[in-house]
């Protein structure tokens, strides 16, 4: 199945296997025995290929994303658009729909939608400590915010998105 995954990625990206190889600092004969079945990588060279392609590891093996339905009749839920890649990391990128339960509480960990300051609502995973919540991006390009928990509203907990 990683064969077939990684042929389908290369050529969806429209690359050769020499551009490819190169990207990846392995030899062209490499990639050729991985998409012809003869080779596969190690679990460092799997991790390099799935973050070339933007992909999960079970993706880049082949296997498909879980699909549930969700039964949205017997609770609220906020459906959002969400505006930013502040948390590419955990797989939730701009133009995405969140599926958010409302709620106002939540465990540390939880990533959640919130406002704070009343500003535009956001997503982010929280934890509290003495007060202080911690707003922690998914994304190396946005920084940690740390704020007293009283100036932050909790608007509900993230349990699903729907991907673009």
């Amino acid at each position: 199945m990683f064969d077939e995954s990684l042929k389908k990625l290369r050529k969806d990206k429209m690359i050769s296997q020499k551009s490819l190889s190169e990207a990846l600092q392995l030899s062209r004969s490499t990639i050729a025995q991985y998409e012809g079945g003869t080779r596969t990588p190690d679990l460092q060279t799997l991790i390099r290929i799935a973050q070339f392609f933007d992909v999960s590891i079970d993706e880049l093996l082949g296997h498909e994303p879980e699909r549930r339905k969700m039964d949205l009749k017997d609770q609220d839920y906020i459906f959002f658009s969400v505006k930013d890649n502040s948390m590419q990391n955990a797989r939730i990128l701009e133009g995405d729909v969140a599926v958010i339960k409302k709620q106002d509480t939540f465990e540390n960990g939880d990533i959640v939608l919130l406002t704070m300051h009343n500003q535009e609502p956001l997503i982010r995973k929280v934890v509290l400590k003495d007060h202080i919540v911690a707003l922690i991006p998914e994304h190396p390009d946005y920084e940690v915010v740390l704020d007293n928990m009283l100036e932050v509203a909790i608007l509900g907990k993230v349990i699903g998105i729907s991907f673009v």
